[in-house]
């Protein structure tokens, strides 16, 4: 057996509690991202070519920027572009100001979340990445890029914010659907197919379709695009926050946290790897 190749990358994570201004964010995300290169990890540098842009390092061909942005103390913008500068979304988050969050920030040469704990309102999470293409080599295409977060850039929660719901481009239109893969067709109990005859749980890679050139319009159809890196979709039964062991290679247990600021749809929930 091997780890497979979506779990195979460099990854770091960090909480930071007690935050009350969405720049300590900004600013830690900076500091985790730009992180010397530890090749024997698989972690890479992002480089910082302008105030808040931030472009991930180019793993295996593809590469994916993101621009945070203080729009105001509560409240915090992430831009995403792909590789050809095409806006993938905007998305933003807003936290309370009655009192401080803990925000945690998942991080990795093919992925971004940013998942803020707010405790007087439900949790809200910005997240970006790309997509590992296996079986396909990994040039096979050049839709690779997602990204999604709770609410529009004009601080509406309009609901394109679930496990399912995912910005990616569509033949040439970037824009949100209902793209990852809808396991569950049979039940175990209320569960849609999230544990196993043992009573174990299920997990499952987070696989994107879309679009591919030249397949656009209302009828095109959505072929497979690849898996999210270092991300799963985990029962929806597990408490926002927990962090999990599952394995991920004959003996080998891989640690994530259960995000709670993306929202829960048919059985499943998000986990980020951690360590």
């Amino acid at each position: 057996m091997a780890i497979p190749h979506f779990l195979s990358t460099g990854f770091r994570f960090f909480e930071h509690k007690g935050v009350t201004d969405v720049q300590t964010i900004i600013d830690d995300f900076g500091t985790e991202v730009l992180t010397a290169d530890n090749a024997p990890k698989g972690w890479y540098a992002w480089t910082n070519p302008s105030t808040g842009v931030f472009v991930s390092p180019t793993y295996e061909g593809k590469h994916f920027q993101v621009t945070l942005t203080r729009a105001t103390q509560q409240k915090l913008q992430m831009e995403v572009r792909d590789q050809g500068n095409i806006v993938i979304c905007t998305r933003r988050i807003n936290c309370p100001s009655a009192n401080a969050w803990t925000a945690r920030i998942f991080t990795g040469p093919g992925h971004v979340m940013i998942d803020v704990t707010m405790f007087s309102a439900p949790p809200e999470a910005l997240y970006a990445g790309i997509l590992d293409l296996s079986p396909d080599a990994q040039n096979a295409h050049d839709h690779y890029v997602y990204g999604g977060g709770a609410r529009s850039n004009l601080d509406v929660a309009d609901g394109n914010n679930n496990v399912h719901e995912v910005y990616m481009l569509d033949d040439t239109v970037a824009g949100h659907r209902t793209r990852v893969s809808q396991y569950g067709s049979n039940q175990n109990g209320g569960s849609n197919g999230s544990k196993t005859l043992s009573g174990a749980r299920v997990y499952r890679p987070r696989e994107m379709w879309c679009q591919q050139s030249g397949a656009g319009g209302t009828y095109g159809y959505l072929h497979f695009a690849g898996k999210a890196y270092q991300t799963l979709l985990c029962p929806q039964s597990l408490a926002l926050g927990a962090r999990i062991y599952v394995p991920i290679d004959q003996g080998v247990l891989g640690e994530f946290i259960v995000i709670g600021g993306v929202g829960s749809n048919w059985t499943w929930l998000l986990c980020v790897r951690s360590a």
